[in-house]
């Protein structure tokens, strides 16, 4: 599966010049080869907001990345528009008829 856009995970943390990341699902210390630094360096300088992938490259670390635990794919910023008009809302709830309504149970 391709992302449009990517995050970076909270709790992601970086030594020895961006080369080791320590982070991810179970939280695991990766040496992170030239490419994968170079989009991490990205992430963390875009914050919240992520950065778009373009290149093939990209999305394949990406997938690494987020198979990890590492960062968080962003959905696509053109998403259909939902009616809100063709939305049900359901609550359930626990009647008790042969019962009359009281605060205690």
């Amino acid at each position: 599966m391709s992302y449009p856009g990517l995050t970076l995970a909270s709790g992601v943390s970086f030594f020895d010049a961006g080369r080791i990341v320590l982070g991810g699902t179970p939280r695991r210390l990766s040496r992170i080869n030239k490419p994968t630094q170079e989009l991490m360096s990205r992430l963390r300088l875009a914050g919240t907001g992520g950065v778009e992938l373009s290149t093939e490259d990209e999305k394949s670390v990406a997938k690494v990345l987020i198979d990890r635990g590492l960062a968080h794919p962003l959905p696509a910023a053109s998403l259909p528009k939902i009616n809100t008009t063709d939305v049900e809302i359901v609550i359930p709830c626990l009647m008790r008829w042969n019962r009359p309504l009281s605060g205690r149970e």
